[in-house]
């Protein structure tokens, strides 16, 4: 159930990564994808932070992880806040699709 809801929360990510950024982000070891798909994989499998970032807990992934390596948990909690604003703004066009397809562009 995870690895089905996994792959289009992450496709969600990355294309809303690209629209915020369309040039790489500077200065940054991990993007707000990343820091984002390791927080929301912890809460996928109800887990805690620090067990999403252990490479060992991405293995049921078709691939395994999609990064080389993963950010330390002290990354996470100081990084936390950008990945909850991309998913506030998920948020709000996953609701604005689901009510008129054609908003959602506008956020």
């Amino acid at each position: 159930m995870e690895d089905e809801l996994w792959q289009p929360m992450y496709r969600l990510f990355l294309e809303e990564h690209k629209r915020r950024f369309p040039s790489p982000q500077r200065r940054v070891q991990y993007n707000d994808t990343v820091i984002l798909s390791v927080l929301a994989w912890a809460v996928l499998h109800d887990r805690p932070r620090c067990w999403a970032c252990q490479m060992k807990n991405w293995k049921s992934l078709p691939g395994g992880c999609p990064w080389a390596s993963l950010p330390s948990e002290g990354s996470l909690s100081r990084r936390h806040g950008s990945g909850l604003s991309i998913l506030q703004l998920l948020g709000k066009q996953c609701r604005a699709r689901a009510t008129d397809p054609g908003t959602a562009e506008s956020f």
